[in-house]
């Protein structure tokens, strides 16, 4: 019986040091530490010395006299500004790296592309643990099992699901209000070709005003991470859509106690290991 007992504790100890074994998401500010997103920056020389992995952020800091465009393959080498993927013209922008493949990001602004503010982005897979900043790391002998289990997870909220979307027949005013938002969720929008989704001031919001966007996303689907505290405002930018309601105002609390700085993701082999082990404990 009490070889039994010791088994248990050894595989609780096993279960808990694979939950430890988390990939950490990492937040990468472009051109950092010691550029930016500018034109003296060598951008190239600096994303080839970074690794990007699915499940980072892609963070840009800039002045108003530049903005963020996300384009194509042939744009980028063109510095083509037509139909961009998104503009973002007010900082910080944060690009969350969901997939593996190259992207591609311009400034907008008069030459400057041509001058060499344009950065490719190579997303691999994340199988491998990045060292995270220092600041990000639980203090002192790291997490303990209490803190993994009660660690506020993110969560990703698909706009006007399950039961509608970010269309003309949704409405997104009472789905909105029906909603918990809270600071590290990720707000999604899926849409067709008809739409697109423009994030916008409260002013803007109001008034169906399409000018001067702080970020304009033409192609589905859209991440928006939900970073701070406060109300956001997006609206469908084609036709008379908002006028029609195609419009949407969220309001980011803060997370629920308890909460954390970090933000993990289980590897593959440590969802399995996991698992097999509560099977074994089960079994005894």
């Amino acid at each position: 019986m009490a070889r039994v007992s010791i088994m248990r504790i050894l595989m609780v100890f096993a279960a808990t040091a694979m939950l430890v074994d988390m990939v950490v998401a990492v937040d990468i500010t472009v051109g950092s530490p010691n550029g930016g997103w500018d034109l003296t920056t060598d951008l190239s020389s600096w994303a080839s010395s970074q690794t990007f992995s699915v499940g980072d952020n892609l963070d840009f800091q800039f002045t108003s006299a530049h903005d963020v465009l996300e384009v194509t393959k042939e744009n980028y080498d063109s510095c083509g500004l037509g139909s961009p993927i998104s503009t973002t013209v007010t900082s910080p922008a944060r690009f969350p790296l969901a997939a593996e493949g190259s992207r591609y990001f311009i400034c907008g602004r008069g030459n400057h592309c041509s001058q060499g503010m344009k950065v490719q982005i190579n997303v691999g897979s994340g199988t491998s643990t990045p060292t995270p900043p220092s600041s990000t790391i639980p203090p002192a002998n790291g997490p303990t099992a209490a803190m993994l289990v009660d660690m506020a997870l993110a969560v990703d909220i698909i706009v006007g699901s399950p039961n509608g979307g970010w269309d003309l027949s949704t409405d997104l005013s009472s789905w909105a209000s029906s909603q918990t938002f809270s600071v590290g969720d990720n707000l999604d929008f899926q849409f067709t070709s008809a739409h697109d989704v423009l994030e916008v001031t409260r002013e803007n919001y109001d008034s169906c005003g399409l000018g001067s966007p702080i970020s304009t996303t033409l192609t589905s689907p859209a991440r928006f991470p939900l970073t701070a505290e406060g109300s956001r405002y997006f609206i469908c930018g084609r036709g008379t859509h908002c006028s029609q309601g195609m419009k949407v105002q969220i309001d980011v609390g803060s997370p629920p106690p308890p909460s954390s700085s970090i933000t993990l993701k289980m590897t593959a082999g440590s969802i399995l290991g996991f698992g097999v082990l509560v099977m074994m404990l089960l079994s005894l």
